[in-house]
């Protein structure tokens, strides 16, 4: 049975041209405060967080994905859908540090993402490098606390009723 290669960076990153997961490989490549590059990502509530500032800043983005209000503020079922995906292909990984999971790039998705970072338009990568700089780092109470007061129609489901800054 002939077996088939494995397409390459380039033919990925032609596949994920046309779709919101994207995005979310351009906010994984992203450096931020602590490395310049594939900073990890604290949590699928941080990286959804992250994404919906992106598309709330930069009107123009494309493919996007479609945000309701839920629990913790905006969600998009999409994006768990296209973490598995790519974590199923290889391209994403993830450890499972406190508070939760970490996400991260494979060299493999580094690979993907660059080539996808390289065709982006530069306005939309300097705003994804200023969302990972500030609101990577933040406690996830500071985050939720900030999207939740910029965007109150996205609160209107959640379950919290108040924040603690302890953390």
């Amino acid at each position: 049975m002939p077996r088939f290669a494995e397409p390459g960076p380039e033919e990925e990153g032609v596949e994920f041209s046309t779709r919101p997961t994207k995005l979310l490989l351009l906010i994984l490549v992203a450096g931020g405060e602590t490395r310049k590059y594939n900073e990890p990502v604290a949590g699928r509530t941080k990286l959804m967080k992250e994404l919906f500032l992106l598309q709330q800043r930069d009107k123009k983005v494309a493919p996007r994905y479609d945000f309701k209000p839920y629990d913790y503020g905006p969600f998009s079922q999409q994006i768990w859908s296209d973490l598995e995906e790519l974590k199923v292909r290889g391209l994403i990984d993830s450890e499972n540090l406190y508070p939760g999971e970490t996400y991260f790039l494979t060299p493999r998705g580094v690979a993907v993402a660059r080539v996808l970072w390289s065709h982006e338009d530069p306005k939309t990568l300097e705003r994804i490098f200023d969302i990972k700089v500030r609101f990577n780092r933040m406690p996830l109470s500071q985050l939720l606390s900030y999207v939740y007061s910029s965007y109150p129609q996205y609160a209107s489901k959640s379950v919290l009723e108040s924040f603690e800054s302890s953390e």
